[in-house]
């Protein structure tokens, strides 16, 4: 018999207070920091009695098994509104401090390439392409934006903060995508500009 437990555990506490500029608009914000710690642990009886796999192997997680089985722990970073009280953005980050997730409030405010406002090309190649994806931005003001992935549902894959200039190629290692069709979208830090191109997985 085997038996999988789960653990979550989350403290929070509102460590700032400011003035987030989104969307072309000003809010006063509270930021909280959020630290979590998810565990997953696997037991095997025998003999009647319950054995825990971490433990037995010593730490030394088979290769293939360390995303399902230890602790893992992420720091998410909720910024909301003074006076309404939601989250204008929340952004996740692992122990590493490398991004994993972003999410922004939709406030009906994004610049995108589905309206009549011009928006730089964005120029992808290979595509298709199977392992890594280079991103050219010539016409984009040097600055540093938000760089996501995600598939033709709007589920987010990848996200990563980049510097662009116009002189610069960026390179994704998107290898560990399916075969299918995704969206790249570049976005400024204030989610007041974005542009969006397709690109193909083989």
């Amino acid at each position: 018999s085997i038996r999988i437990q789960f653990a979550n555990n989350a403290r929070g506490v509102v460590d700032a207070y400011g003035t987030l500029k989104m969307q072309n608009k000003e809010f006063p914000v509270l930021r909280e920091k959020v630290e979590t710690y998810s565990e997953t642990k696997v037991f095997i009886k025998f003999f009647n009695n319950w054995f825990d796999v971490g433990q037995f192997l010593g730490g030394n997680i088979p290769e293939g098994f360390e995303n399902l089985l230890g602790m893992d722990t992420t720091f998410t970073y909720n910024f909301y509104t003074d006076s309404k009280k939601e989250i204008l953005v929340s952004a996740e980050y692992n122990t590493a401090n490398s991004l994993q997730e972003v999410v922004f409030a939709d406030l009906g405010g994004v610049v995108s390439s589905s309206n009549d406002t011009y928006i730089p090309a964005i120029k992808v190649y290979p595509n298709p392409t199977s392992d890594f994806l280079f991103v050219q931005t010539p016409d984009w003001k040097e600055g540093t934006y938000l760089v996501t992935i995600s598939d033709l549902s709007g589920k987010m894959l990848h996200a990563e903060p980049v510097g662009l200039n116009p002189d610069t190629t960026r390179q994704i290692d998107i290898s560990n995508l399916s075969t299918g069709t995704y969206l790249l979208t570049i976005r400024n830090q204030f989610n007041s500009f974005a542009g969006t191109t397709k690109f193909v997985v083989k």
